[in-house]
């Protein structure tokens, strides 16, 4: 197996340094139609890139110039690179949640999800969530108000909780 394959295309600028998965995270969010100055925010938000802006650039963070920078020049090499790995960004990877329920501990979003599927109501979820010292820390990890509302609970009902719902259906349907 021809070896250049293993390796990252360039490695120019502060983008071309991000791990892959970061990366492929950030095209995905590009391709989504995400602003390059929203995916920069986010960027500087992931403790994998913090720690290589630190170590490698002095802790200065990647701004939105970079990334179109990096698109200018690497974009279309580094889709290439994929193909050659058999990957195919726009169908394989899903665009992550960005909701405050997403942002909570798995084991937190499973119970959500065990609750609403038991028909338990939106408020007491939301009681039940917002008294757990874990959520308020973790909201104010991202930056976001310290509680979940009703209406975060009805967006992850359409998106997380669906996900979820068809993720058990075909974990039940390959089991049988």
């Amino acid at each position: 197996m021809n070896t250049a394959y293993k390796e990252r295309p360039t490695q120019r600028g502060k983008v071309a340094s991000l791990p892959f998965t970061v990366l492929l995270d950030m095209n995905t969010r590009l391709y989504a139609g995400e602003g390059q100055t929203t995916v920069a925010r986010w960027l500087n938000q992931q403790p994998a890139v913090v720690r290589r802006m630190r170590a490698r650039f002095g802790g200065r963070p990647i701004n939105s110039e970079n990334i179109s920078a990096w698109c200018a020049r690497d974009y279309r090499h580094w889709l290439r690179h994929l193909e050659d790995l058999g990957i195919n960004p726009v169908t394989t990877v899903r665009r992550r949640r960005l909701g405050k329920v997403a942002q909570l501990p798995v084991c937190l979003r499973e119970e959500v999800c065990r609750r609403m599927l038991d028909g338990e109501s939106g408020v007491n979820i939301c009681r039940w969530l917002n008294s757990l010292p874990a959520v308020a820390e973790r909201m104010r990890a991202f930056g976001l108000e310290p509680w979940i509302s009703g209406q975060n609970l009805s967006e992850w009902r359409k998106g997380g909780y669906a996900d979820w719902l068809k993720a058990r259906a075909n974990q039940k349907e390959a089991t049988s």
